[in-house]
């Protein structure tokens, strides 16, 4: 059986009886008694002089007899008319002084806040001054709620020769932070859906266009509530949606082979014993003569152009023009004809230590 609480007075004497599991006891008071709202009554504020009652909290769920009130704020007007915790009359237990006696609405610009009420909110009748001034003294900072997120979600990826097939799978990675849970995942390749899971995996022969992939996870709403700097929950503000990988291009690049022989080299897979480099690493790099070879060579693709080659080692001559050019089609790594020109200069005896031979090309 739960608590049980009856209110009465009797002259200057507010008697409470009180039935707290079968035992009952009777507290009264002969002093003016502050009252202040509770989420389901009122209570009985501090007083020195009678220790008794103070913070004594009396729930309408508890009262025998409500005075006609269905809510805290009926009930502490209906004490006042009853004059319960009031000596020879006066406001409800000193109640005018403890809370406020209307209703206020917070009135400000759009966005801006007053502690930590905000515009249009209404601050009840007999809310308690000091909870009051506390609560304007205090700075709302609003939860932070953090999206949820599609990481980046290829396999890692080292750039190669165009033509090359490469073996890569494809997964999203998703970071629900506080969002809510999976409702569905995607793969999309070059903009069509090739995969209605987290995954996909495929062998790509690497194109200089390229090829893209983009993974999406849809999410459901939010629903985990926090706190804001005041203490208070609030609802989760993240709606339902789809939260996207970003674009992932896997490409090849065209290379650039160069360096050094007895006998010139005028085929495709002579070139291709050369040294390689691929066309994204730069448009400046050397050439190391030796000093055995008399033939030095180098073979852009069309998508390159020669600018100069600088003999750092003989002065920092020019001799651009001693590289002659010709046309020259070479097989990339997947077998496919690319075209480019070969240059080749022809020393008439080898140098006696080695050069190098700085190569700019755009």
């Amino acid at each position: 059986m739960g608590r049980q609480i009856t209110l009465s007075k009797i002259g200057n004497t507010t008697k409470v009886y009180i039935i707290d599991n079968g035992v009952a006891k009777t507290i009264s008071s002969n002093s003016n008694r502050d009252l202040v709202l509770f989420s389901e009554g009122v209570k009985v504020l501090n007083d020195p002089n009678e220790t008794v009652l103070n913070n004594f909290y009396i729930s309408l769920s508890e009262l025998t007899d409500s005075f006609g009130a269905t809510t805290p704020e009926e009930l502490i007007d209906a004490l006042a008319s009853e004059k319960i915790f009031v000596v020879s009359g006066g406001g409800a237990g000193g109640n005018v002084e403890a809370g406020t006696t209307a209703p206020i609405v917070v009135a400000l610009s759009n966005g801006k806040t007053v502690g930590r009420f905000e515009n249009g909110e209404t601050i009840p009748v007999h809310t308690n001054l000091q909870e009051l001034m506390e609560d304007i003294a205090r700075e709302l900072t609003h939860a932070e709620f953090i999206l949820p997120v599609n990481g980046y979600f290829a396999t890692s990826f080292i750039e190669t020769e165009v033509g090359t097939p490469v073996n890569r799978t494809f997964s999203n990675n998703f970071a629900q932070n506080d969002g809510g849970a999976i409702v569905s995942e995607r793969i999309y390749k070059d903009g069509v859906k090739v995969s209605d899971t987290g995954t996909f995996t495929e062998t790509i022969p690497l194109t200089l266009i390229g090829i893209s992939y983009r993974g999406e996870v849809s999410y459901n709403a939010g629903t985990v509530k926090k706190e804001n700097s005041l203490g208070d929950l609030e609802d989760n503000t993240i709606a339902a949606g789809v939260a996207d990988s970003g674009t992932r291009i896997l490409r090849g690049y065209n290379p650039i082979f160069f360096g050094t022989s007895v006998v010139k080299k005028t085929s495709s897979s002579q070139i291709r014993t050369l040294n390689k480099r691929l066309t994204n690493t730069g448009n400046l790099w050397d050439l190391e003569t030796g000093n055995t070879h008399k033939i030095f060579q180098f073979w852009l693709p069309n998508d390159k152009n020669l600018i100069s080659v600088i003999d750092i080692d003989a002065l920092g001559s020019d001799i651009t023009s001693s590289y002659q050019g010709e046309t020259q089609i070479i097989n990339n790594v997947g077998g496919d004809p690319v075209t480019g020109t070969l240059y080749t200069k022809t020393a008439d005896v080898a140098y006696g230590t080695s050069h190098r031979h700085k190569i700019r090309i755009s």
